[in-house]
């Protein structure tokens, strides 16, 4: 896939480690590149159209990576809740609750509390006279 893209194997050894860690410097030094210069050759790869183009094709391949193992870890959540067996396991149930969380069934609330002494104001239908008056009130208090 690489040779489509016309790289050299440092060139390709750099976008696939900048793929997993994201950090071009380290990239570059992982990829052979001087480690003395590897910012610089980091910033001069991600110019690069060729290597941009690789690192996108290489981003949309884990992307659909990631996908395939969400569906993987989803049907393993989906085994575990249903044995096939019918035997009651003592995971079943935290399968049964992590599948409803992948759903969307299942939403933790926070209550938040403020003491805000301040009036809200809607600043967006506001004339400059209203405005004004709102920021000196602020410079008050």
């Amino acid at each position: 896939m690489a040779n489509d893209y016309d790289l050299t194997q440092k060139q390709e050894d750099f976008c696939r480690y900048y793929v997993q860690n994201g950090n071009g410097s380290l990239s570059a030094e992982k990829a052979g590149y001087s480690k003395s210069g590897s910012g610089v050759t980091a910033s001069r790869l991600l110019k690069n159209d060729k290597v941009k183009k690789f690192l996108a094709e290489l981003r949309r391949e884990a992307i659909a990576d990631s996908n395939q193992d969400t569906e993987q870890i989803v049907q393993w959540l989906y085994d575990i809740a249903n044995p096939a067996n019918g035997e009651a396991t003592g995971n079943r149930l935290k399968a049964i609750e992590q599948l409803g969380k992948v759903h969307g069934l299942f939403v933790d609330k926070k209550q938040i509390e403020s003491h805000n002494t301040h009036d809200i104001y809607d600043f967006s239908n506001m004339s400059e006279e209203e405005l004004q008056k709102a920021i000196e009130q602020f410079e008050e208090e």
